[in-house]
């Protein structure tokens, strides 16, 4: 498989990579971090790749709209991930386009690539994304696999296609799957075992997501909306641990109460009280492995006034107590 990316107002800005047949390695996987420092475009991307599988993801700085051309020219199911970055590509004869908002996700299938990437600007845009080969779809019977059936059909055909045409909103679990894979403690075979596990941890959740909840599309949901629901997510990331209310978070998000809790539940796949109550539960988990504050500090600072019920819902979340993570 060859990959080529070049920036055409950026010669300089070039990356080309020969991986071998569905990415064979010798080693447990092999991986390279790619920096640049230009005008246009700052930043790293990390690559890592075993048998099966290639892992990408990225980390940008880009003070105007950047446009790559991109070839690739092996059959592949990418897992893609736009964390906080707005994206769109034309790609093909008949010109098929795809485009992603931040902390969106789909599933999409290209017999080839050759085409262009457009990036929208932005302080410190993140992506990840993952590639499966052949070799993968048949190890893991992908075939027999729901919402999978359609897509894996356009694999046969060797034509273009996404698993739906709305992307997903990403819940709080692929966001934590995903920093586990950025972050993963192991090195070797263990490294290798733990990412290819977190793989397809990843590949059913978004398969249980568009498998289960219909698409937000224009007859329920306008762009503005979403728009709108992505904005108060975003707001909720930040402020995890405010005194939040649904009438005041409807006002804020500029939506009916109504809207706001079946399209945020449909967008992301929880409730706006679900997420609120994982992003602190993350915060503590955060908070007790650090290990400078003890259970009483992190429940107040993560708005539980009450360590019995804060305890109680972490053990909930987790299977564990805070005392015991403390350790």
């Amino acid at each position: 498989m060859n990959v080529r990316l070049n920036a055409r107002d950026l010669p300089d800005l070039t990356f080309s990579q020969q991986f071998p047949v569905d990415f064979k390695t010798i080693l447990p996987y092999e991986e390279q971090v790619l920096r640049f420092d230009f005008d246009v475009a700052r930043g790293t991307y990390h690559q890592l790749w075993f048998e099966g599988v290639t892992l990408g993801w990225g980390d940008f700085r880009l003070p105007k709209p950047l446009r790559l051309d991109v070839e690739s020219d092996a059959p592949s199911i990418e897992m893609h991930f736009s964390l906080s970055m707005e994206s769109r590509a034309r790609w093909g004869r008949t010109g098929e386009q795809m485009q992603f908002g931040r902390n969106e996700h789909n599933l999409i299938f290209a017999p080839h690539f050759e085409g262009s990437l457009h990036l929208a600007p932005g302080p410190n845009p993140h992506f990840f994304e993952i590639n499966l080969s052949p070799l993968f779809w048949e190890r893991f019977h992908l075939f027999d696999a729901p919402p999978l059936t359609d897509l894996l059909e356009a694999v046969e055909k060797k034509h273009p296609a996404m698993v739906s045409r709305h992307n997903a909103g990403m819940t709080p679990a692929m966001h934590r799957a995903i920093a586990e894979m950025r972050e993963a403690p192991y090195q070797g075979h263990l490294k290798r075992l733990f990412l290819e596990a977190k793989v397809l941890e990843l590949l059913a959740l978004q398969c249980g997501q568009f498998g289960r909840a219909a698409p937000v599309g224009e007859e329920a949901f306008s762009r503005k909306d979403l728009d709108k629901l992505h904005a108060l997510r975003a707001y909720l990331v930040e402020h995890p641990t405010a005194p939040h209310s649904l009438a005041g978070l409807a006002r804020r998000a500029e939506l009916n109460e109504f809207k706001l809790k079946r399209g945020f539940r449909e967008a992301f796949g929880t409730t706006v009280f679900g997420f609120v109550r994982d992003l602190r539960m993350e915060q503590a988990q955060r908070l007790l492995r650090e290990g400078r504050l003890n259970i009483a500090e992190v429940s107040d600072l993560t708005g539980y006034k009450n360590p019995t019920h804060f305890t109680a819902a972490f053990k909930k979340k987790f299977g564990l107590t805070p005392r015991q993570v403390l350790g």
